[in-house]
Parts: C-alpha cells; structure tokens; sequence
C-alpha cells in the first residue's frame, strides 16, 4: 500500500497534478503513516527537506564590540540564513547595545507607550526584559509580556518590516527556572505547509494594525495613530535568504470580519500545524548571550518564568535592515 500511494503521488505530480497527503490522510486513516514523509508542499516533494537550523551559535564572533563591515555583512548573512542565532559570552554597556545595533542597520525607537513602562531611561532605543522593575522591585508572579507567538515590527508594511531583535543577557540567576525565548522558523513552515492550506490561503492579505497588537493596544492615542494599517502575504519572499517564508497574525474576534470562514479555519489549521517540535527553538538563557533574531524568518515568544524572585535583565533593542 505504501509503495503504491508513494508511486500515485510521484505519477501525478509528473503528469502536473497535486496530490494533498496531508488532506487525504485526514480523509482515509490508512494514508495516516504517510503524513510525516510527504506532507510538505508540492516543490519540495523531490528535494532534499529543509532543517531547522535556528539556534546556530556563532563560534566565529568573540566579540561584537570589534566587527568591522565585512563581519556586519556576514552577521547580517547568518541571522537570516539561520533565523535566529546566538553570540555567547559578551560583556555590553547600554551605550555598547546600542552601538552595536546601529552597526546592523537602522535603530528603531519605539513610542514610550508601547514599551509596558520598560524603557530604559536615558537610552529610548533600549527596553528592559525583565522580572523586576528598574527601581529594584519584583514584579510579582503574574507579569506577563510578549508572551504570545508574534513578529516584532508586524505592523509595519513591506519591506519595512525586514527587522532583527537584539537581546543582551545582562543578569541571569543560575537559579532561573523558565523564562526562555521560544521561535518558530516561519520558512520552514512554509516548506512543509500542506498543499490545502497554500491553496487557501496563497492570495490571502493579513491585515495588521498596531491596536491589534496585545502589548500595544493600550497605548497612547496619539502613539497609535502613527502607524497606518499594514497588509502583509501569507506567503512572501525573503529579501535576503531569498526562501519563500508564511506571516501570520493571531486573528481575535473582532478581526474575523476581514476574512472568510474558509481563511479562518486555515489560519486556525497552520496555527495548529506549526506546533510542533520540528519548527521549534527554545532558547535557555546564560548570563553575556546574545540573541538575535529575524522578524521575516521566524516567530517568537517569551516563555513563562516559574517566578520565586530569581532575577533575570534582558535588554531588547531592534533594527531595521535596508538593502
């Protein structure tokens, strides 16, 4: 039976036909065993399948402080091509953070309002990641930020979009339990998406305003009305590792009017796709990492801290990269 499903698929994609695994393994249980060796899409049924690579550690960087433009390029370079990647055992200043950052490109300041009282003072470009406030004090158990599957810059509009985020370890308890930073690789998915999905969903505008956004809805008026409404592909090409890669926004109740039910019940679908180990990087933090990743390339969260007051300071800075 294997053999002649496997020789059906090939045969009907010779002859220019699409054969959707995924779709009939849902359909007919004795396809099901199927699913994992050929529910991609259809150009990558002859190809070798894509890794995850997110998570690479650059041996080759020992200290950012010290990378000239041809190091910039390279590192430019490797957080696409990875999505995320990690430099260890650095030592930044706030001063330092934000040198670096403008090396990369174009330094984004975000509006006071929309940094959850964590900006830095004196530094705007820089938000504090942390459990405790910046006057010593514990935030308790129940403080939560980011910590939901999003792309930082989303609600800008192509290619502005094309952001990395910076996050220095500036103080990590050896004690910390949780608080990692958790990525999907969004090219990947876009490797292995079922066919039924791309159909769907392959015209598909993903409408994203800045009051969408949990972290920001509350902010200021007039920090809200500086950004116009952004629409994004489902499916895109990066423009610089050159993948096609999928965007995605967690759609609420009161965006389900901008699509259809056969849009929402795909989005549900790829959502749920996606949740799986083959897309995922969960980073555990050191004290001196540096986290980089790329907002085309992949999704992130904050991961929950099992909170006992043990104190874990990231400082978070972002930058747009202008081709």
């Amino acid at each position: 039976m294997f053999k002649l499903l496997a020789f059906l698929v090939t045969m009907s994609y010779v002859a220019g036909y699409s054969v959707d695994v995924c779709y009939a393994s849902q359909k007919y249980p004795f396809v099901s065993s199927l699913q994992d060796k050929f529910c991609y899409s259809k150009h990558n049924l002859f190809k070798k399948p894509s890794k995850n690579n997110m998570g690479k550690i650059l041996y080759w960087v020992k200290d950012v402080n010290n990378l000239d433009e041809k190091d910039i390029i390279r590192l430019r370079n490797d957080v696409s091509k990875y999505g995320a990647v990690v430099i260890k055992k650095q030592r930044l200043t706030r001063y330092q953070q934000e040198a670096f950052t403008a090396k990369l490109g174009e330094t984004i300041i975000l509006p006071s309002s929309f940094q959850g009282n964590n900006s830095y003072l004196g530094h705007p470009a820089i938000a504090a990641v942390s459990n405790y406030w910046q006057n010593g004090s514990w935030k308790g158990p129940q403080h939560s930020f980011g910590q939901y599957w999003h792309k930082d810059g989303n609600y800008f509009p192509y290619p502005k979009n094309f952001i990395f985020s910076i996050l220095y370890g500036d103080e990590i308890s050896s004690f910390l339990e949780g608080g990692g930073t958790g990525f999907i690789d969004a090219c990947l998915a876009r490797d292995y998406a079922p066919q039924h999905i791309l159909k769907i969903l392959k015209d598909t505008k993903i409408i994203v305003k800045v009051n969408f956004i949990t972290d920001f809805r509350n902010g200021l008026k007039e920090h809200l009305e500086r950004y116009p409404t952004a629409e994004h592909r489902f499916i895109f090409k990066h423009p610089l590792n050159k993948r096609e890669c999928v965007f995605l926004f967690k759609v609420t109740e009161e965006q389900e009017l901008f699509y259809t039910q056969e849009e929402l019940r795909a989005f549900d679908e790829i959502w749920k796709f996606m949740q799986q180990e083959l897309f995922f990087y969960f980073h555990k933090w050191s004290q001196g990492d540096i986290l980089i990743w790329d907002n085309m390339a992949v999704f992130h969260r904050a991961m929950p801290i099992i909170d006992k007051g043990e104190k874990r300071t990231l400082y978070r800075t972002m930058v747009r990269i202008n081709l």
